[in-house]
């Protein structure tokens, strides 16, 4: 590359975002920000201006000289750039493959009309209303909702993956909305295996869109506590008739429920609160930012951590930031809390009871403890894979 090089692109989405532009490619699910004067030195090497002459161009523009090449590096390497002088680029980021690409826009655009968005709120409202009025409210007692440990592990497990799938298949099919394609795929926040949904693209939506999209797995799970909800309260008033197992099942599943929807005001491990928060303020590096802030103010007051470069971060950021930063302390907090509150006690419970079994009951506990240390395994061994993966 030189000053007499032109550049080949590919195909390119740009929109105006706040003060920025957001730049991406759609089939890769890459996208950069960047102020008005790079996307103007895109359109100009677009337009097959050499490196020289889109520099003396944007320099003439501003009244000061423009350097170029530093750009065009970082294009390349987040794969915007297709050809330099004719010679292909070496591509980094692989073209992705979607999932349930057979889900089209008209099969789901019923799903987030007014009409049945309304009702949505209007059911969930209903039933929280009748959470109040029956005092449901989730213990983590909940959970044991059967006297052996392999039923409580191995149901617990099962139901949990498929609230989780609800959730994220709910994103997809708010994205598919919007002609948007996403796909599945295991992940990790700390000691938590999830599951993901890839929605690189959203980002080519407008704001008020993609705040459909990051609500819409939220709007599902407080559907289905409200479900719960009612259901107790049918069974309560003898409408409908349940098995006590079944009955404390549905206890159950609220508190997993309950547990999946704390997890995303987690602002500081990227969960749907998280994005919402980014897009609502227009941030560029929300939380590596945060860390960075509050790293300095621990140097400032306690002389730990190094000292950290905010300077390049906007005014307008960093006012954000400032703001951000007593949420993302709080979201630490809610996160101990849970574990110590409701992980905690369940876990040790849950491994006090199997290790009796094993070591002092009957073949059947026996039999409980070990199905149970098995789940565990089968958590451990996954969580290994998903860290190896990353």
């Amino acid at each position: 590359m030189n000053t007499g090089s032109v550049f080949e692109f590919f195909e390119l989405y740009k929109n105006k975002e706040g003060e920025d532009y957001i730049v991406g490619r759609q089939d890769t699910g890459m996208y950069i920000s960047l102020p008005e004067a790079g996307v103007e030195a895109i359109t100009l090497l677009q337009e097959g201006k050499s490196l020289k002459e889109a520099e003396t161009i944007l320099s003439e523009k501003y009244g000061e000289e423009v350097t170029l090449k530093g750009l065009v590096k970082d294009l390349i390497e987040v794969g915007f750039v297709k050809a330099v002088d004719g010679v292909l680029v070496g591509q980094t980021h692989e073209i992705k493959e979607y999932h349930f690409t057979w889900i089209k826009e008209h099969h789901v655009s019923w799903l987030f009309s007014k009409t049945v968005l309304t009702a949505q709120i209007l059911f969930i409202i209903s039933g929280f209303l009748v959470l109040f009025f029956k005092g449901y409210t989730p213990r983590y007692s909940d959970l044991f909702f059967h006297h052996w440990y392999t039923v409580v592990g191995s149901v617990t497990f099962v139901c949990a993956w498929i609230l989780a799938f609800k959730h994220e298949f709910y994103h997809l099919l708010a994205a598919k909305n919007y002609g948007i394609e996403g796909r599945f795929h295991f992940s990790n926040r700390l000691y938590f295996v999830v599951a993901e949904t890839d929605l690189s693209n959203v980002w080519s939506l407008s704001r008020e869109k993609r705040y459909v999209v990051f609500f819409a797995g939220l709007l599902t799970d407080f559907m289905f506590m409200a479900f719960c909800f009612w259901i107790r309260f049918l069974a309560d008033s003898k409408i409908i008739s349940m098995s006590v197992f079944g009955y404390d099942l549905v206890k159950g599943l609220v508190l997993m429920q309950l547990t999946q929807i704390l997890w995303q005001f987690l602002f500081f491990m990227q969960t749907d609160i998280y994005y919402v928060f980014v897009t609502l303020f227009q941030t560029t590096d929300l939380l590596a930012d945060t860390q960075k802030y509050i790293k300095e103010k621990v140097h400032e007051y306690f002389n730990i951590f190094s000292r950290q470069d905010l300077s390049l971060i906007s005014k307008k950021e960093l006012r954000v930031i400032k703001y951000y930063s007593v949420f993302y302390l709080l979201g630490s907090c809610v996160t101990m809390a849970l574990f110590l509150f409701y992980l905690l006690p369940i876990t040790a419970q849950f491994f006090i009871g199997s290790a009796k079994g094993i070591l002092y009951g009957a073949m059947a506990d026996r039999t409980d403890g070990l199905v149970f240390l098995s789940i565990v395994a089968c958590y451990v061994i996954l969580m290994t894979r998903t860290l190896r993966k990353r």
